[in-house]
């Protein structure tokens, strides 16, 4: 890693620095033990301290990389829907994601109905699922549908649900991407 790469690093988060501060001591110490040990031939200690030394390497590595696309854009969290701008129209819904987004972000069906949603994940290498909860915090949840990595689609088949207003939203990202479920 150059030093303008590691400007981005993870460097003060503690993972990092426990690898880096704990790590070289922890290595330096058993390398001093593979190579006080009379009995131990120099291939055995040869291979040894390269084995500790790819381990060292490879810790630190990992602890320096900065947070890869994956990490999604800054969490903002909510305690409340967004308004409802829709209505039911049919037993199929569609939702996209996108960029760590739903769209659209109002769903509506009829109640008392079962409903099917088409689901298009077009995040590549990302997994989103759609989740519908009774609640804005997302504690009772009423469906979750398994994720699918983008681009990638699915059909959820959900149950009858009764006359109210409920959060759709990614399980993996439950801050991110969430919407409105109208069941009328």
């Amino acid at each position: 890693m150059t030093a303008a790469s590691l400007e981005g690093a993870a460097l003060t988060s503690s993972p990092a620095l426990g690898v880096i501060a704990l790590g070289l001591p922890a290595a330096v110490l058993l390398l001093a033990v593979i190579w006080a040990r009379p009995g131990a031939g120099a291939a055995v200690r040869a291979a040894a301290s390269l084995a500790v030394l790819g381990a060292g390497f490879a810790l630190t590595a990992l602890a320096l990389r900065p947070a890869g696309p994956s990490a999604g854009p800054p969490i903002t969290p909510t305690a409340t829907l967004p308004p409802a701008t829709c209505s039911p129209d049919g037993g199929l819904l569609r939702v996209a994601a996108s960029g760590f987004a739903f769209d659209p972000d109002c769903l509506a069906a009829h109640a008392g109905e079962p409903f099917r949603i088409a689901f298009v994940n077009e995040d590549a290498g990302v997994q989103h699922n759609v989740a519908v909860y009774e609640d804005a915090a997302g504690t009772r949840a009423r469906f979750v549908g398994d994720p699918v990595t983008g681009p990638g689609t699915t059909i959820y088949r959900v149950g009858a649900l009764d006359a109210g207003t409920y959060l759709f939203r990614c399980d993996l990202h439950p801050q991110q991407m969430r919407g409105v479920l109208v069941v009328a």
